[in-house]
């Protein structure tokens, strides 16, 4: 039985791997294009701002926005983390009290979907 667990851990353990090495070249390539494109149209906005001055306020307006979505968007990632990371040091400090709250959860949701 212990070879067992010790199997499902480490299948766990590099499935968990293989899903990060699968998903985060994806993520930093799209928020990679997402920065060039924000940087090349503000870059266009900005050479036809010296041309028109309300063009010049709007840019303005664009870059404190965007200058507040990134910091809610690191800060949103930051917390993401943190939370991540608590969960996984609870579930492996109390395994039992974490499947217990799963079943809960599933018995609470199986009843719901079963109402009519």
């Amino acid at each position: 039985m212990a070879w067992h667990w010790t199997y499902s851990v480490q299948t766990v353990h590099h499935t968990k791997e293989y899903t990060m090495k699968l998903f985060s070249p994806n993520a930093s390539t799209i928020q990679r294009d997402l920065t060039r494109l924000l940087q090349d149209t503000g870059d266009v906005l900005a050479a036809r701002a010296k041309e028109e001055p309300k063009l010049k306020e709007a840019v303005q307006f664009l870059d404190r926005g965007l200058s507040r979505a990134r910091n809610a968007a690191n800060g949103a990632v930051d917390y993401s983390r943190d939370v991540a990371r608590n969960t996984d040091d609870y579930v492996h400090d109390s395994p039992w009290q974490a499947i217990g709250g799963a079943l809960a959860v599933g018995v609470v949701i199986g009843m719901l979907l079963t109402r009519r």
